[in-house]
């Protein structure tokens, strides 16, 4: 192993380190959004999948509507936070 004595040295391998640090982040960036693009060709789609379906989505603004529930009874009977109620 060498020793790194001056500061210019010490500078010149910080920068090195400091590249191949930066370019690493940027294949990583690159892979990231290249599986993206993959995931979605082959129609999937990211994230938390919904609390709720269309069907009981539609059931709770009906409930809502026509019913006056309070939201934080349609949540316990649908078992969902009340954010999810107001959402849908």
């Amino acid at each position: 192993m060498f020793k790194i004595r001056s500061h210019r040295q010490r500078h010149k391998c910080f920068r090195i380190f400091a590249s191949i640090a930066q370019f690493e982040r940027e294949r990583i960036s690159e892979r990231t959004r290249e599986g993206l693009a993959s995931a979605r060709d082959r129609g999937r789609i990211g994230g938390r999948p919904p609390s709720l379906s269309k069907t009981q989505e539609e059931e709770v603004r009906r409930i809502q509507d026509l019913e006056n529930r309070a939201i934080s009874k349609i949540a316990r009977l649908f078992k969902v936070s009340e954010k999810n109620v107001r959402r849908a």
